[in-house]
């Protein structure tokens, strides 16, 4: 697995957890999480565990959030079989902020990656019941 520029080495049993708004076009109608919610210009954005518990994360997740949604999450070790690369991109609120990017040259997801992603997810919260 490719870390580029990271600043802590990322561990195979860790997990990443990712804000989903509640729009349809990011969730199926079978309560399963669509690629869609994977696709994002900038890379995607997720908060890693860093040996945290999920609820802490999922809590934490949710004080930083702008916006109201669900929040899934996926393991390290899946994304080095479609060549995901994981970049530790702490910000001035958020230490745990972690990017996945498609590649070196470019940072959205293929249609691969983001169905790879979508497959393996787990719903740690549905987020379409949710209203703006």
């Amino acid at each position: 697995m490719r870390h580029l520029f990271g600043i802590i080495p990322f561990d195979n049993s860790e997990v990443l957890y990712r804000a989903v708004l509640p729009f349809k076009d990011f969730w199926k109608e079978d309560g399963t999480v669509s690629s869609a919610a994977f696709k994002d210009s900038n890379g995607l954005s997720t908060d890693r565990s860093l040996n945290r518990p999920p609820d802490i994360c999922i809590r934490f997740l949710d004080k930083h959030k702008i916006k109201p949604g669900g929040i899934v999450s996926f393991p390290v070790d899946i994304c080095s079989a479609r060549e995901i690369i994981l970049v530790h991109d702490p910000v001035s609120d958020n230490c745990f902020h972690t990017l996945v990017i498609g590649s070196e040259s470019r940072k959205i997801l293929s249609t691969g990656q983001a169905k790879h992603l979508a497959r393996n997810a787990i719903i740690e919260r549905y987020g379409i019941q949710l209203s703006y």
